[in-house]
């Protein structure tokens, strides 16, 4: 059986994030981002890219939504983002807003380096009331860029695209 034809029958939902990726949205200093309002069954964004997160009640929570009130975060890349995930419900903030009954916002990018997740919090701090809690879900990208490619900024580092 062909490598392609593996995927759709073990993972379906994973149609909807190649979807996902192949809408990049560009933004000034972070690169790249998931694009603004994206809908599909497995993976949804708010109107910034972010991915929602659905609270224990099944409430869908934003950027938006938490404005004025304590919030936890957690900033990563595409695992924290929840790449692989069958629905925003299915996502780890999801599941921590669940279990914990506190606000959860997912601040993660799909192929994000540790630069651009502090980028990412430092750029939309603006638009969140206290932050009580972050949970750093990063790193793997960091130390595969590191050795993968031929070229290398030594101010910057390195990144994908």
């Amino acid at each position: 059986m062909q490598p392609d034809q593996v995927t759709p029958r073990l993972a379906p939902q994973m149609a909807d994030y190649d979807r996902l990726g192949g809408a990049v949205d560009w933004r000034p200093y972070l690169m790249f981002f998931q694009p603004p309002n994206f809908s599909s069954p497995a993976v949804t964004t708010d109107r910034f890219g972010f991915r929602p997160t659905i609270d224990a009640a099944g409430r869908r929570v934003t950027v938006d939504d938490v404005a004025s009130e304590a919030v936890n975060l957690v900033i990563g890349n595409s695992v924290s983002f929840g790449v692989g995930a069958t629905s925003d419900a299915a996502s780890l903030t999801s599941r921590l807003a669940a279990t914990a009954a506190e606000r959860w916002l997912n601040f993660s990018g799909r192929a994000f380096g540790a630069m651009q997740e502090l980028v990412l919090f430092q750029s939309y701090r603006h638009k969140l009331g206290r932050v009580r809690r972050v949970v750093l879900l990063t790193g793997l990208n960091d130390f595969y860029l590191f050795y993968a490619p031929k070229m290398f900024d030594e101010i910057f580092g390195i990144f994908f695209f």
